[in-house]
Protein backbone atom coordinates (compact mmCIF):
# COMPACT_ATOMS: atom_id res chain seq x y z
CA UNK A 1 0.00 0.00 0.00
CA UNK A 2 1.35 3.37 -0.50
CA UNK A 3 1.86 6.31 0.99
CA UNK A 4 -1.15 8.24 -0.60
CA UNK A 5 -3.20 5.15 0.43
CA UNK A 6 -2.32 4.61 3.66
CA UNK A 7 -3.42 8.73 4.16
CA UNK A 8 -6.55 8.40 2.85
CA UNK A 9 -7.60 5.49 5.17
CA UNK A 10 -6.67 7.24 8.32
CA UNK A 11 -8.22 10.57 7.36
CA UNK A 12 -11.36 8.46 6.88
CA UNK A 13 -11.18 6.87 10.06
CA UNK A 14 -10.46 10.05 11.42
CA UNK A 15 -13.64 11.14 9.91
CA UNK A 16 -15.65 8.37 11.01
CA UNK A 17 -14.31 8.81 14.46
CA UNK A 18 -14.96 12.38 14.55
CA UNK A 19 -18.68 11.72 13.26
CA UNK A 20 -19.35 9.52 15.69
CA UNK A 21 -17.97 11.26 18.49
CA UNK A 22 -20.18 14.47 17.44
CA UNK A 23 -23.29 11.85 17.25
CA UNK A 24 -22.75 10.83 20.39
CA UNK A 25 -22.07 13.74 22.63
CA UNK A 26 -24.96 15.61 20.45
CA UNK A 27 -27.60 12.60 21.65
CA UNK A 28 -26.34 13.24 25.26
CA UNK A 29 -26.90 17.06 25.46
CA UNK A 30 -30.48 18.17 26.38
CA UNK A 31 -31.07 21.57 24.90
CA UNK A 32 -33.71 23.07 27.50
CA UNK A 33 -36.55 25.58 25.68
CA UNK A 34 -38.31 26.55 28.68
CA UNK A 35 -37.64 28.82 32.05
CA UNK A 36 -38.87 25.84 33.65
CA UNK A 37 -35.84 25.04 35.86
CA UNK A 38 -32.76 27.15 36.10
CA UNK A 39 -30.68 25.39 32.95
CA UNK A 40 -29.83 25.62 29.24
CA UNK A 41 -28.05 22.52 28.77
CA UNK A 42 -28.04 19.61 30.38
CA UNK A 43 -25.80 16.18 29.72
CA UNK A 44 -27.02 12.64 29.83
CA UNK A 45 -25.33 10.63 32.91
CA UNK A 46 -27.58 8.48 33.24
CA UNK A 47 -27.53 6.27 36.53
CA UNK A 48 -30.38 6.08 39.32
CA UNK A 49 -31.96 9.45 40.16
CA UNK A 50 -32.14 10.66 43.74
CA UNK A 51 -34.42 13.44 44.98
CA UNK A 52 -33.05 16.90 44.13
CA UNK A 53 -31.56 15.49 40.84
CA UNK A 54 -32.08 16.85 37.14
CA UNK A 55 -33.91 14.60 35.05
CA UNK A 56 -35.72 14.24 30.92
CA UNK A 57 -38.66 12.41 30.89
CA UNK A 58 -41.01 12.03 28.20
CA UNK A 59 -44.81 12.99 28.67
CA UNK A 60 -47.52 10.77 27.60
CA UNK A 61 -48.58 12.13 23.82
CA UNK A 62 -52.34 12.63 25.59
CA UNK A 63 -51.23 15.23 27.92
CA UNK A 64 -50.02 17.42 25.01
CA UNK A 65 -51.93 17.43 22.20
CA UNK A 66 -50.96 14.32 20.94
CA UNK A 67 -47.10 15.32 20.55
CA UNK A 68 -44.34 13.43 22.33
CA UNK A 69 -42.04 15.58 24.41
CA UNK A 70 -39.45 15.14 26.45
CA UNK A 71 -39.30 17.28 29.57
CA UNK A 72 -36.36 18.54 32.24
CA UNK A 73 -37.87 18.51 35.16
CA UNK A 74 -36.66 18.45 38.98
CA UNK A 75 -36.99 15.03 41.40
CA UNK A 76 -39.27 16.86 43.91
CA UNK A 77 -40.45 14.20 45.62
CA UNK A 78 -39.90 10.02 45.57
CA UNK A 79 -41.52 7.09 46.27
CA UNK A 80 -42.09 6.37 50.43
CA UNK A 81 -42.22 10.34 50.98
CA UNK A 82 -45.44 11.90 52.14
CA UNK A 83 -47.31 14.12 49.11
CA UNK A 84 -49.85 16.48 49.91
CA UNK A 85 -51.54 19.17 47.93
CA UNK A 86 -52.88 21.31 50.29
CA UNK A 87 -55.25 23.93 48.01
CA UNK A 88 -52.86 24.13 45.11
CA UNK A 89 -49.70 24.32 47.02
CA UNK A 90 -47.81 20.78 47.17
CA UNK A 91 -45.46 19.23 49.46
CA UNK A 92 -43.31 16.45 50.29
CA UNK A 93 -42.82 16.03 53.62
CA UNK A 94 -44.06 19.27 55.25
CA UNK A 95 -41.37 21.10 52.04
CA UNK A 96 -43.14 23.53 49.96
CA UNK A 97 -42.70 21.90 46.06
CA UNK A 98 -44.58 24.57 44.30
CA UNK A 99 -48.20 26.02 43.48
CA UNK A 100 -50.71 24.51 40.75
CA UNK A 101 -52.46 27.39 38.67
CA UNK A 102 -55.78 27.04 36.84
CA UNK A 103 -54.66 28.41 33.62
CA UNK A 104 -51.45 27.96 31.83
CA UNK A 105 -49.57 30.77 29.90
CA UNK A 106 -51.21 30.20 26.37
CA UNK A 107 -54.54 30.73 28.62
CA UNK A 108 -55.62 26.38 29.19
CA UNK A 109 -57.14 25.46 31.08
CA UNK A 110 -54.89 23.26 33.73
CA UNK A 111 -56.77 20.62 35.93
CA UNK A 112 -54.54 19.97 39.05
CA UNK A 113 -53.31 16.37 40.20
CA UNK A 114 -53.82 15.73 43.58
CA UNK A 115 -52.44 13.30 45.63
CA UNK A 116 -52.52 13.44 49.67
CA UNK A 117 -50.24 10.26 50.91
CA UNK A 118 -47.59 8.46 50.37
CA UNK A 119 -45.95 7.99 47.27
CA UNK A 120 -46.36 4.54 45.43
CA UNK A 121 -43.62 2.33 44.95
CA UNK A 122 -41.51 3.21 41.60
CA UNK A 123 -43.17 6.65 41.40
CA UNK A 124 -41.48 10.05 41.29
CA UNK A 125 -42.72 12.92 41.67
CA UNK A 126 -41.31 15.85 38.87
CA UNK A 127 -41.62 19.42 39.51
CA UNK A 128 -39.62 22.26 37.63
CA UNK A 129 -38.20 25.87 39.58
CA UNK A 130 -40.41 28.86 37.42
CA UNK A 131 -44.36 29.68 38.70
CA UNK A 132 -45.01 28.39 35.09
CA UNK A 133 -43.52 25.01 35.23
CA UNK A 134 -45.80 22.02 33.32
CA UNK A 135 -45.03 19.26 35.61
CA UNK A 136 -46.14 16.26 37.83
CA UNK A 137 -48.50 19.19 39.37
CA UNK A 138 -50.53 18.84 36.39
CA UNK A 139 -49.93 14.78 35.23
CA UNK A 140 -49.08 13.26 37.96
CA UNK A 141 -46.67 11.21 38.85
CA UNK A 142 -43.67 9.37 36.44
CA UNK A 143 -42.28 6.21 36.86
CA UNK A 144 -39.14 5.57 38.17
CA UNK A 145 -37.90 3.62 35.57
CA UNK A 146 -38.54 5.54 32.70
CA UNK A 147 -36.68 9.23 33.36
CA UNK A 148 -33.07 9.42 32.84
CA UNK A 149 -30.71 11.63 34.91
CA UNK A 150 -29.22 14.38 34.02
CA UNK A 151 -26.41 17.65 34.82
CA UNK A 152 -26.59 20.92 34.59
CA UNK A 153 -23.73 22.17 32.22
CA UNK A 154 -24.90 25.95 31.94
Amino acid sequence: MNATKRKQIVRSSIFITLSLATFLTVSKITVVATESIDATLMWTTGGAAKKGDYVNFTLDPEVVDNKTIVVTKIVACVDGELLEARGKDYYCNNQYIGTAKATGRKGQNLIPFIWNGEIPTGKVFLSGKHRDSFDSKYWGFANENEITRVEKII
